[in-house]
């Protein structure tokens, strides 16, 4: 245990994130997240109105991607538990992101069409926290099968170069990750043409 863990005491507030990434056809993928909220204890709110325990939020984010560019092809949103009426009218808040690639700056795109009353804080956590768990996801399905030869190695090798440098502290640049990653194809990434 650590010295801020041990800590811990009674909780009044659980959240659940969880993703599945399922490989549909030879071009898609589907991306499934879940996002949960629990109050195990009775609060109040400023009324004085005691809030009841038990899930306050447990809303589902289904997303259809093209595996080439990683493109957003369409969304579903499910809402099973939400505290407030308004709430089950976020379904549709998310669809400005249709068309966008899951690439560096994700989050930033999001905010630029979503934000404040367009949106829902809890959706727009999901989709951002759910953009990683793709990544994982497709380099899954991606390499459920050893690559054809040195030349579609050599590709793979800049492309997944390209993506994850300096995407944090492991994939920076100097570091031992990235240059082991390099030291796969004896050419320089930048030698390396990955347009066909």
């Amino acid at each position: 245990m650590g010295r801020i863990s041990e800590l811990t005491g009674e909780c009044y507030h659980h959240r659940d994130l969880s993703f599945t990434i399922t490989d549909i056809d030879e071009n898609h993928f589907v991306a499934a997240g879940h996002l949960s909220d629990n109050r195990p204890k009775t609060t109040y709110r400023f009324t004085g109105k005691a809030r009841p325990t038990g899930i306050m939020h447990s809303i589902e984010l289904f997303l259809l991607i093209h595996k080439e560019g990683l493109i957003i092809e369409d969304l579903e949103v499910l809402i099973n538990a939400v505290p407030l009426p308004d709430c089950y009218k976020i379904d549709a808040t998310l669809n400005p992101i249709i068309g966008l690639a899951i690439k560096n700056g994700f989050g930033k795109q999001v905010r630029d069409r979503i934000s404040g009353a367009s949106g829902c804080t809890h959706l727009i956590h999901l989709l951002n926290v759910i953009a990683p768990a793709i990544m994982q996801g497709f380099w899954a399905i991606r390499d459920k099968q050893p690559r054809s030869g040195p030349v579609e190695n050599a590709k793979q090798v800049v492309k997944t170069a390209n993506y994850i440098k300096n995407s944090c502290f492991t994939w920076r640049e100097e570091g031992d990750a990235y240059q082991e990653l390099l030291s796969y194809h004896p050419r320089s990434v930048k030698d390396v043409d990955i347009s066909t």
